[in-house]
């Protein structure tokens, strides 16, 4: 499966970008602090690529782990995606403490299939360090078109 992921974050409101929202909520305790959340093209159109670009700082040395990126439609999640985490944030591993962090998942045909229905739809994202730790995790709430 061809599925890049994205990353970074940390914001306790909910924030807008591109008429993307996101949050940190489900975060336990964020060692990344977000500053953007961009999808592109917005909305998204089932069969086409998108672009999900998060960008921000990590408070702590980063050097492996995974993202798991969990689907939902009307709360019943429809899709499950785990990547590494070094190729989505630009194999730039490691990363220190203090430094900026951009990533970048790609939701491409066989993610967002043509069949997929319209409609409004939250990606929950958590990247975890090489020891399973949790280095944040960001629910982002997307449409998609026809």
């Amino acid at each position: 499966m061809k599925a890049a992921a994205i990353i970074v974050l940390l914001c306790v409101s909910l924030v807008a970008a591109d008429n993307v929202t996101w949050d940190v909520s489900c975060s336990k305790n964020a060692q990344i602090t977000v500053t953007n959340v961009v999808m592109n093209p917005y909305p998204a159109s089932a069969g086409a690529d998108a672009t999900v670009t998060v960008t921000g700082t990590t408070k702590v040395p980063i050097t492996g782990g995974k993202v798991q990126t969990d689907i939902y439609v009307l709360g019943i999640k429809v899709k499950s995606i785990k990547d590494d985490l070094c190729p989505l944030i630009g194999n730039k591993c490691p990363t220190p403490a203090g430094g900026a962090v951009t990533g970048v998942k790609l939701f491409d045909s066989t993610t967002i299939s043509k069949s997929t229905p319209p409609g409004t739809y939250k990606a929950r994202m958590t990247m975890s360090d090489s020891n399973g730790n949790e280095l944040v995790c960001l629910n982002v709430t997307f449409k998609l078109v026809k």
